[in-house]
Protein backbone atom coordinates (compact mmCIF):
# COMPACT_ATOMS: atom_id res chain seq x y z
CA UNK A 1 0.00 0.00 0.00
CA UNK A 2 2.84 2.42 0.82
CA UNK A 3 4.43 1.54 -2.54
CA UNK A 4 1.24 2.59 -4.35
CA UNK A 5 0.91 5.82 -2.37
CA UNK A 6 4.54 6.75 -3.04
CA UNK A 7 5.10 5.38 -6.54
CA UNK A 8 1.87 5.54 -8.56
CA UNK A 9 1.59 8.91 -10.30
CA UNK A 10 -2.19 8.84 -10.87
CA UNK A 11 -2.85 7.90 -7.26
CA UNK A 12 -0.56 10.67 -5.99
CA UNK A 13 -2.42 13.18 -8.16
CA UNK A 14 -5.67 12.01 -6.56
CA UNK A 15 -4.05 12.58 -3.16
CA UNK A 16 -3.22 16.19 -4.11
CA UNK A 17 0.50 15.84 -4.90
CA UNK A 18 2.18 17.20 -8.01
CA UNK A 19 4.72 15.39 -10.15
CA UNK A 20 7.62 17.08 -8.33
CA UNK A 21 6.23 16.65 -4.81
CA UNK A 22 8.58 14.39 -2.84
CA UNK A 23 6.22 13.74 0.07
CA UNK A 24 6.62 10.12 1.24
CA UNK A 25 4.09 8.12 3.29
CA UNK A 26 5.14 5.33 5.63
CA UNK A 27 3.11 2.18 6.05
CA UNK A 28 2.24 3.11 9.62
CA UNK A 29 1.00 6.56 8.58
CA UNK A 30 -1.30 5.02 5.99
CA UNK A 31 -2.58 2.47 8.51
CA UNK A 32 -3.29 5.13 11.14
CA UNK A 33 -5.25 7.29 8.71
CA UNK A 34 -7.14 4.61 6.81
CA UNK A 35 -8.47 3.15 10.06
CA UNK A 36 -10.09 6.55 10.74
CA UNK A 37 -12.38 6.17 7.73
CA UNK A 38 -15.82 5.26 9.06
CA UNK A 39 -18.31 2.88 7.47
CA UNK A 40 -20.70 5.81 6.95
CA UNK A 41 -18.07 7.67 4.91
CA UNK A 42 -17.35 4.54 2.86
CA UNK A 43 -21.05 4.16 2.09
CA UNK A 44 -21.22 7.80 0.92
CA UNK A 45 -18.15 7.29 -1.28
CA UNK A 46 -19.66 4.13 -2.77
CA UNK A 47 -22.88 6.00 -3.54
CA UNK A 48 -20.99 8.83 -5.26
CA UNK A 49 -18.97 6.36 -7.33
CA UNK A 50 -22.14 4.55 -8.38
CA UNK A 51 -23.84 7.80 -9.39
CA UNK A 52 -20.83 8.89 -11.46
CA UNK A 53 -20.74 5.45 -13.09
CA UNK A 54 -24.41 5.76 -14.06
CA UNK A 55 -23.70 9.16 -15.63
CA UNK A 56 -20.77 7.76 -17.63
CA UNK A 57 -22.84 4.93 -19.16
CA UNK A 58 -25.88 7.19 -19.64
CA UNK A 59 -28.13 5.25 -17.30
CA UNK A 60 -31.44 6.90 -16.46
CA UNK A 61 -33.56 6.28 -13.38
CA UNK A 62 -35.94 3.37 -14.00
CA UNK A 63 -33.90 1.88 -16.87
CA UNK A 64 -32.76 -1.73 -16.67
CA UNK A 65 -29.08 -1.74 -15.72
CA UNK A 66 -26.93 -4.51 -17.21
CA UNK A 67 -23.37 -4.93 -16.03
CA UNK A 68 -20.59 -7.47 -15.56
CA UNK A 69 -18.65 -7.94 -12.34
CA UNK A 70 -15.85 -10.20 -11.23
CA UNK A 71 -16.84 -12.79 -8.67
CA UNK A 72 -15.19 -12.91 -5.25
CA UNK A 73 -14.71 -16.11 -3.28
CA UNK A 74 -14.68 -16.12 0.50
CA UNK A 75 -12.11 -18.83 1.12
CA UNK A 76 -12.45 -21.40 3.89
CA UNK A 77 -9.55 -22.98 5.72
CA UNK A 78 -9.95 -26.40 4.12
CA UNK A 79 -7.13 -28.64 2.97
CA UNK A 80 -7.31 -30.51 -0.35
CA UNK A 81 -10.53 -32.46 0.27
CA UNK A 82 -10.05 -36.10 -0.74
CA UNK A 83 -12.68 -38.57 0.44
CA UNK A 84 -10.01 -40.60 2.29
CA UNK A 85 -8.83 -37.51 4.20
CA UNK A 86 -12.40 -36.47 5.04
CA UNK A 87 -13.19 -39.97 6.34
CA UNK A 88 -10.05 -39.85 8.48
CA UNK A 89 -11.00 -36.43 9.91
CA UNK A 90 -14.61 -37.39 10.64
CA UNK A 91 -13.55 -40.66 12.31
CA UNK A 92 -10.90 -38.87 14.38
CA UNK A 93 -13.54 -36.32 15.46
CA UNK A 94 -15.84 -39.19 16.42
CA UNK A 95 -13.14 -40.84 18.55
CA UNK A 96 -12.26 -37.60 20.35
CA UNK A 97 -15.92 -36.81 21.02
CA UNK A 98 -16.60 -40.29 22.37
CA UNK A 99 -13.51 -40.17 24.62
CA UNK A 100 -14.69 -36.87 26.13
CA UNK A 101 -18.15 -38.30 26.69
CA UNK A 102 -16.69 -41.40 28.33
CA UNK A 103 -15.42 -39.29 31.23
CA UNK A 104 -18.36 -36.87 31.25
CA UNK A 105 -21.16 -39.46 31.33
CA UNK A 106 -19.38 -42.56 32.63
CA UNK A 107 -19.85 -44.76 29.56
CA UNK A 108 -17.44 -47.51 28.60
CA UNK A 109 -15.19 -48.48 25.71
CA UNK A 110 -13.39 -45.27 24.74
CA UNK A 111 -10.48 -44.76 27.14
CA UNK A 112 -7.65 -45.51 24.68
CA UNK A 113 -7.84 -42.32 22.63
CA UNK A 114 -4.13 -42.14 21.74
CA UNK A 115 -3.97 -45.76 20.57
CA UNK A 116 -7.19 -45.53 18.55
CA UNK A 117 -6.17 -42.35 16.72
CA UNK A 118 -2.62 -43.57 16.06
CA UNK A 119 -3.97 -46.74 14.46
CA UNK A 120 -6.45 -44.72 12.42
CA UNK A 121 -3.64 -42.41 11.28
CA UNK A 122 -1.46 -45.35 10.26
CA UNK A 123 -4.20 -46.96 8.17
CA UNK A 124 -5.00 -43.63 6.52
CA UNK A 125 -1.36 -42.97 5.61
CA UNK A 126 -0.93 -46.42 4.05
CA UNK A 127 -4.20 -46.02 2.14
CA UNK A 128 -3.17 -42.63 0.81
CA UNK A 129 0.49 -43.36 0.01
CA UNK A 130 -0.23 -46.71 -1.58
CA UNK A 131 -1.97 -45.30 -4.66
CA UNK A 132 0.49 -47.06 -6.97
CA UNK A 133 0.93 -50.13 -4.84
CA UNK A 134 -0.58 -53.52 -5.56
CA UNK A 135 -1.62 -53.67 -1.89
CA UNK A 136 -3.54 -50.39 -1.98
CA UNK A 137 -6.98 -52.00 -2.09
CA UNK A 138 -6.11 -54.10 0.95
CA UNK A 139 -5.11 -51.00 2.94
CA UNK A 140 -8.23 -49.14 1.86
CA UNK A 141 -10.36 -52.10 2.96
CA UNK A 142 -8.61 -52.14 6.35
CA UNK A 143 -9.10 -48.38 6.70
CA UNK A 144 -12.80 -48.65 5.88
CA UNK A 145 -13.20 -51.63 8.21
CA UNK A 146 -11.54 -49.80 11.10
CA UNK A 147 -13.65 -46.69 10.53
CA UNK A 148 -16.82 -48.80 10.43
CA UNK A 149 -15.78 -50.52 13.66
CA UNK A 150 -15.41 -47.13 15.36
CA UNK A 151 -18.85 -46.23 14.04
CA UNK A 152 -20.39 -49.38 15.55
CA UNK A 153 -18.79 -48.61 18.92
CA UNK A 154 -20.20 -45.09 18.73
CA UNK A 155 -23.67 -46.47 18.08
CA UNK A 156 -23.33 -48.54 21.26
CA UNK A 157 -22.52 -45.33 23.11
CA UNK A 158 -25.63 -43.72 21.64
CA UNK A 159 -27.68 -46.54 23.15
CA UNK A 160 -26.14 -45.94 26.58
CA UNK A 161 -26.71 -42.19 26.31
CA UNK A 162 -30.30 -42.81 25.23
CA UNK A 163 -30.86 -44.93 28.36
CA UNK A 164 -29.44 -42.16 30.56
CA UNK A 165 -31.62 -39.64 28.75
CA UNK A 166 -34.76 -41.67 29.43
CA UNK A 167 -33.85 -41.99 33.12
CA UNK A 168 -33.34 -38.24 33.47
CA UNK A 169 -36.63 -37.51 31.68
CA UNK A 170 -38.39 -39.91 34.05
CA UNK A 171 -36.95 -38.04 37.05
CA UNK A 172 -37.91 -34.68 35.57
CA UNK A 173 -41.48 -35.88 35.09
CA UNK A 174 -41.56 -37.11 38.69
CA UNK A 175 -40.53 -35.51 41.94
CA UNK A 176 -37.01 -36.91 42.29
CA UNK A 177 -35.33 -34.47 39.88
CA UNK A 178 -32.33 -32.48 41.02
CA UNK A 179 -31.18 -29.06 39.87
CA UNK A 180 -28.45 -30.62 37.71
CA UNK A 181 -30.73 -33.00 35.79
CA UNK A 182 -31.88 -30.48 33.17
CA UNK A 183 -28.32 -29.36 32.48
CA UNK A 184 -27.18 -32.97 32.15
CA UNK A 185 -30.09 -33.74 29.82
CA UNK A 186 -29.16 -30.83 27.54
CA UNK A 187 -25.54 -32.01 27.39
CA UNK A 188 -26.57 -35.57 26.56
CA UNK A 189 -28.85 -34.39 23.76
CA UNK A 190 -26.07 -32.23 22.32
CA UNK A 191 -23.62 -35.14 22.58
CA UNK A 192 -25.99 -37.44 20.72
CA UNK A 193 -26.39 -34.84 18.00
CA UNK A 194 -22.61 -34.43 17.59
CA UNK A 195 -22.07 -38.19 17.37
CA UNK A 196 -24.88 -38.53 14.84
CA UNK A 197 -23.31 -35.85 12.64
CA UNK A 198 -19.98 -37.70 12.71
CA UNK A 199 -21.67 -40.99 11.86
CA UNK A 200 -23.54 -39.42 8.95
CA UNK A 201 -20.31 -37.99 7.55
CA UNK A 202 -18.49 -41.31 7.96
CA UNK A 203 -21.28 -43.18 6.19
CA UNK A 204 -21.23 -40.70 3.29
CA UNK A 205 -17.45 -40.81 2.80
CA UNK A 206 -17.28 -44.59 3.18
CA UNK A 207 -19.92 -44.95 0.48
CA UNK A 208 -18.09 -42.54 -1.85
CA UNK A 209 -14.74 -44.31 -1.33
CA UNK A 210 -16.33 -47.68 -2.08
CA UNK A 211 -18.01 -46.39 -5.21
CA UNK A 212 -14.92 -44.55 -6.46
CA UNK A 213 -12.13 -47.05 -5.69
CA UNK A 214 -13.85 -50.44 -5.83
CA UNK A 215 -16.67 -49.77 -8.30
CA UNK A 216 -14.78 -47.33 -10.57
CA UNK A 217 -17.58 -44.76 -10.36
CA UNK A 218 -17.09 -41.01 -10.77
CA UNK A 219 -18.74 -39.18 -7.87
CA UNK A 220 -20.87 -36.21 -9.04
CA UNK A 221 -19.85 -32.83 -7.64
CA UNK A 222 -23.29 -32.24 -6.14
CA UNK A 223 -22.87 -35.26 -3.84
CA UNK A 224 -19.51 -34.19 -2.44
CA UNK A 225 -18.72 -32.40 0.81
CA UNK A 226 -15.43 -30.51 0.96
CA UNK A 227 -15.26 -29.67 4.67
CA UNK A 228 -16.86 -31.45 7.62
CA UNK A 229 -16.69 -28.31 9.78
CA UNK A 230 -17.91 -25.86 7.12
CA UNK A 231 -20.24 -27.89 4.91
CA UNK A 232 -21.18 -24.83 2.83
CA UNK A 233 -17.70 -24.96 1.23
CA UNK A 234 -17.80 -25.34 -2.54
CA UNK A 235 -15.24 -26.30 -5.18
CA UNK A 236 -15.07 -23.20 -7.38
CA UNK A 237 -13.29 -23.03 -10.73
CA UNK A 238 -13.27 -19.59 -12.37
CA UNK A 239 -10.82 -20.31 -15.18
CA UNK A 240 -8.25 -17.73 -14.10
CA UNK A 241 -4.59 -18.23 -14.95
CA UNK A 242 -2.64 -19.74 -12.07
CA UNK A 243 -5.75 -20.53 -10.01
CA UNK A 244 -6.93 -24.06 -10.68
CA UNK A 245 -9.62 -24.03 -8.01
CA UNK A 246 -10.74 -22.23 -4.86
CA UNK A 247 -12.42 -23.77 -1.81
CA UNK A 248 -15.00 -21.46 -0.32
CA UNK A 249 -18.26 -19.81 -1.24
CA UNK A 250 -19.11 -16.82 -3.47
CA UNK A 251 -19.63 -13.70 -1.37
CA UNK A 252 -23.14 -13.19 -2.75
CA UNK A 253 -24.10 -16.65 -1.48
CA UNK A 254 -22.33 -16.41 1.88
CA UNK A 255 -24.71 -17.68 4.54
CA UNK A 256 -22.51 -20.09 6.51
CA UNK A 257 -23.69 -22.67 9.01
CA UNK A 258 -20.79 -23.64 11.27
CA UNK A 259 -20.63 -26.97 12.98
CA UNK A 260 -18.69 -27.79 16.09
CA UNK A 261 -17.22 -31.18 16.77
Amino acid sequence: MSYQANGMGVLRLMMGHGTKDEKVYTGQALHDNITLVSSILLQKLNQLIIEVGHQVVGHQSGDLLKCHADSKVSLTNAAYPTDLALLWKSTACLIRSCVRLTFAFEVTGWRQQKYLIEKLQKLFQFSRKGRRSAYRLQWVKKFLSYSNRMGEKAKEMLVELSEQEQQIKARLNGQDASSEDQDRLDKIQQARQDISLCLNDMALFSDQITRRIFDGETIPQKEKIYSIFKPFTRWIIKGKAGILMELGVPVAELNPVFRKK
